[in-house]
């Protein structure tokens, strides 16, 4: 065999050692991310749809949205962040909202909030520049939290 196609079979094999592999972490990591980026997709072209600018995802909301979403799954039940304004000390804001969900598919949740007046509201405020997206996974409910802030 020429050392030429010895190389292309090895460089085969770890390609598909690291695909199985990868594949392998792939779930968690699409379950942490495409919920999230699928959410603040459908928001922001409802935003646009509407005249509103793009909300920019924020980490420090993220991991307060997060918090959040863990807290709701383990009461069981939703219910909005208590003293919002005060936990948002740690980032500047003007204004400030948040949506809580639990459902089983983004799209759904999505436009559960744009049935609802207030929710909708929240999305559609042309205010609000910056987003947390809050997600947790549990029993196959996804319970999200979105903080707005302005």
């Amino acid at each position: 065999m020429s050392r030429g196609l010895v190389r292309t079979a090895q460089v085969l094999g770890l390609t598909l050692a690291l695909s199985v592999v990868l594949g392998a972490l792939a779930p968690e990591a699409v379950a942490g991310w495409a919920p999230r980026r699928e959410m603040h997709s459908l928001m922001n072209g409802a935003r646009s749809n509407h005249g509103a600018g793009a909300l920019d995802r924020v980490w420090v909301l993220r991991e307060m949205a997060d918090q959040h979403s863990r807290d709701m799954a383990q009461a069981g039940r939703i219910f909005h962040t208590v003293n919002l304004g005060t936990r948002l000390r740690v980032v500047s804001w003007n204004v400030a909202g948040e949506n809580v969900g639990a459902g089983f598919r983004i799209k759904t949740l999505f436009e559960a909030f744009m049935d609802s007046a207030p929710h909708r509201a929240n999305i559609l405020n042309r205010d609000f520049r910056r987003v947390g997206i809050g997600i947790y996974r549990e029993d196959g409910i996804i319970w999200i939290t979105l903080i707005f802030v302005g």
